[in-house]
């Protein structure tokens, strides 16, 4: 049969046996080579094949840089006497390795921090913990419960305070970071969501001081504003001002965590009252509010530059 002539080698060709490349053989197999086996001899969870590459540095792109011992105990109980102090002694016992990243950097791995502790032999000891009754990972515990993901984040503070006092205020710790804002657009590092709310904000500060320096009455050599000049705020700058806090209290998580307290000092009634609690906290990031005055009939209140903002340096930030 002509036809079928035609065909045969086509078909044997499909039959043969087939030879893998490299990139192939790679494709297909390396799955179950880098699998896990449930060896203690070999770790464990970490497969032979991994661990003999790690032992005799045949990786490619890393060098083995320690081994850890691995061991499981019992479930960590946490109770509101114990909790701060037990999350205080796991970051502590990782304080050389924290300490050589930056804050942002261990916030943003604080429940792989939590998730082991090394003991006095330098042994890592897998961490679980009961709280309220429940079993969980920390990365579980910090999703389900806001008041130990609070602590968490004072317990790593902790840390870092030795050299520098961490501000327990809004105004002074929302000026800190606008300041670091500045440096790192100096430095054209690369933006994210936090990033982008700390420059509007800087932005809404400069938009306020520069209202609030047009609108000032000088008596006796102070300063005062009149105590409902909020009210001639335009509404873009409110409205920018607004966007910018709420990224940023949802991305930075010292603000999101409530670790220090975030508007709550700001607390009003009325058909303005968010136009004058925004309006409030922007002034005081450049003034002291300082005593009441009445000046013709109108109450007024001091305002006093502070003497570590100047908004006029923000005119740099875009």
């Amino acid at each position: 049969n002509a036809k079928a002539a035609l065909f045969l080698p086509l078909q044997k060709k499909r039959l043969a046996f087939h030879f893998h490349n490299e990139n192939e053989y790679l494709l297909k197999h390396s799955q179950s080579i880098l699998r896990a086996h449930h060896n203690p001899s070999f770790g464990q969870s970490l497969s032979p094949y991994v661990f003999w590459c790690c032992i005799n540095n045949q990786l490619i792109n890393a060098t083995l840089k320690k081994v850890f011992r691995l061991s499981k105990s019992g479930p960590i109980p946490l109770t509101a006497k114990n909790i701060n102090s037990t999350l205080i002694n796991i970051i502590k016992s990782k304080e050389a390795e924290i300490i050589s990243c930056s804050f942002r950097e261990s916030l943003d791995q604080i429940s792989n921090i939590l998730d082991t502790t090394i003991n006095d032999d330098g042994d890592l000891i897998e961490n679980k913990f009961i709280y309220d009754t429940k079993h969980s990972t920390a990365s579980v515990l910090l999703n389900r419960n806001k008041e130990v993901n609070r602590l968490a984040v004072q317990a790593l503070l902790s840390v870092y305070e030795k050299d520098e006092q961490f501000p327990d205020d809004a105004t002074t710790y929302l000026n800190a970071c606008l300041e670091e804002i500045k440096s790192f657009i100096k430095t054209k590092g690369p933006k994210n969501d936090l990033i982008e709310g700390y420059i509007s904000l800087a932005q809404s500060k400069l938009a306020i001081w520069d209202f609030i320096e047009t609108n000032r009455v000088e008596k006796d050599g102070k300063f005062y504003l009149k105590n409902n000049q909020y009210k001639q705020v335009p509404k873009t700058i409110i409205d920018e001002a607004n966007k910018a806090l709420v990224n940023i209290k949802t991305h930075d998580k010292i603000l999101k965590e409530n670790v220090i307290s975030f508007l709550q000092n700001h607390t009003y009634t009325g058909k303005d009252s968010e136009k004058k609690k925004i309006f409030n906290l922007l002034t005081e990031l450049s003034y002291k509010v300082g005593s009441r005055k009445d000046i013709g009939g109108e109450s007024f209140k001091e305002i006093i530059p502070l003497p570590s903002s100047n908004p006029l340096s923000y005119q740099l930030i875009t």
